[in-house]
């Protein structure tokens, strides 16, 4: 896995002939050196890497058998701890290590690399450019990771590779010089001498950082997801809280409708429109009569035909002529003493005069009054005691506004309320 992160620390190593039941542990930072590196790190190879995986182990230096290289490397990593300079830990075995060496010619990397294979307990190598600076290395694909034979060395070896920047392994190689002795030469081995075994060693520890290890900090993604869900739970809250106050007020805006104390229309809350049934409940008679109402049998004709008869906009001008309502008897029978005392109880005719309203104020045309010789016009009379032709405000209260067109007094009856009342509302 490619690095983001690296550790050093600083651990006390029993000895084995004098300690034989020892344990190693880390010393505290105020006696000892660490140091944290967060980024600048370059990965070469992540062979053997399990994923969430840190690589870990002890610095030390792997001993050449090549003399040129070993010649070479001389000037960077003289005095450094070298893998005799690491004690046998008492369970047996070897420590974990992570070696650290100059990426110089090509011969002397693979020697360091064929060294790495046949030190028991490598687990890690890293690499520097010798002369480079602070900055990250070059990308792996760089030809400054070239040794010739086509990018094999990455594949032959059971280890994960790194590179850092010269600066920071220059100063690890210096820290390395000072901790590859006995606990009294190291910094501070006066302290160290009388908290641990005086025979015991003190030596650089590594802690490589891999991508999804998680061992610091939770990753970047982890943290998105904690956020994301924080917001969606405070959406789902928020939400169901303003559903639950909108349906409380909802019931309380219906109830008020209900008992009349509000008008929707009337406040430019809703547009409403008058039903068919309620229409049919109407006070409807002759104009200038002051006989029965009209029965139901001609109210449902006069509706039905100005629902057929009445086509695209129903208020026309007055000069265009209106749809001749259907001529009923001229005494037409009186409808049953029980439902006409019913219709009458229910509407309350008003019966306006012939000169308080002689024209219908949608078409502008003048009512004919009943007579002798005319049969007079029909008309409906709305709660508010306005007269229009039937064909006329018919349309206009079921297609409209459920308003007077004079007076703007709601033609519903009171506690009236539309089937869905909605938030908007």
């Amino acid at each position: 896995m490619s690095a983001t992160s690296l550790q050093i620390l600083t651990l006390e190593l029993p000895n084995p002939e004098t300690n034989p039941t020892g344990d190693y542990h880390q010393v505290n930072h105020t006696y000892a050196y660490e140091s944290n590196y967060p980024d600048n790190i370059r990965t070469l190879s992540t062979n053997g890497v399990a994923a969430g995986s840190d690589v870990t182990g002890l610095l030390y230096v792997p001993t050449v058998e090549d003399e040129d290289c070993r010649n070479a490397s001389e000037e960077y990593v003289y005095n450094t701890t070298r893998f005799e300079d690491i004690p046998r830990p008492n369970a047996g075995g070897n420590y974990d290590l992570v070696a650290l060496a100059p990426w110089l010619s090509p011969n002397c990397v693979q020697s360091y690399l064929r060294q790495a294979r046949q030190d028991p307990g490598v687990q890690g190598f890293l690499f520097f450019l010798p002369d480079s600076g602070p900055g990250q290395p070059p990308d792996m694909n760089s030809n400054q990771w070239w040794l010739g034979e086509g990018g094999t060395w990455k594949r032959q070896n059971d280890y994960p590779v790194y590179a850092l920047p010269g600066s920071i392994a220059t100063s690890l190689l210096g820290v390395s010089r000072m901790y590859s002795g006995n606990m009294s030469s190291v910094p501070f081995g006066e302290e160290l001498t009388v908290t641990y075994d005086p025979d015991g060693y003190i030596r650089l520890f590594v802690d490589i950082d891999t991508a999804g290890s998680g061992t610091q900090l939770p990753s970047l993604w982890i943290f998105l997801l904690i956020v994301l869900g924080v917001l969606i739970s405070v959406v789902a809250v928020t939400s169901l809280t303003m559903h639950f106050l909108q349906r409380r007020r909802r019931i309380a805006l219906r109830r008020r409708v209900a008992n009349g104390e509000v008008d929707l229309e009337a406040l430019g809350i809703k547009r409403l429109t008058v039903p068919q049934d309620i229409l049919d409940k109407m006070p409807l008679y002759k104009y200038g009569s002051t006989g029965e109402l009209l029965p139901p049998s001609a109210a449902a004709a006069v509706a039905a035909n100005a629902k057929e008869g009445v086509e695209g906009d129903k208020l026309e001008s007055a000069s265009s002529s209106r749809p001749s309502s259907p001529a009923p008897d001229a005494s037409p029978a009186p409808a049953r003493r029980g439902h006409r005392k019913s219709r009458q109880a229910q509407q309350q005719s008003f019966r306006p005069t012939q000169m308080s309203q002689p024209t219908c104020a949608i078409c502008l045309d003048d009512y004919v009054p009943v007579s002798a010789e005319s049969e007079g016009t029909t008309v409906r009379e709305l709660p508010c005691h306005h007269i229009f032709h039937p064909e006329c405000v018919d349309a206009f209260l079921k297609e409209n506004s459920s308003l007077c067109p004079i007076c703007k007094r709601t033609a519903l009856p009171q506690g009236y309320c539309p089937r869905n009342v909605t938030n908007a509302m």
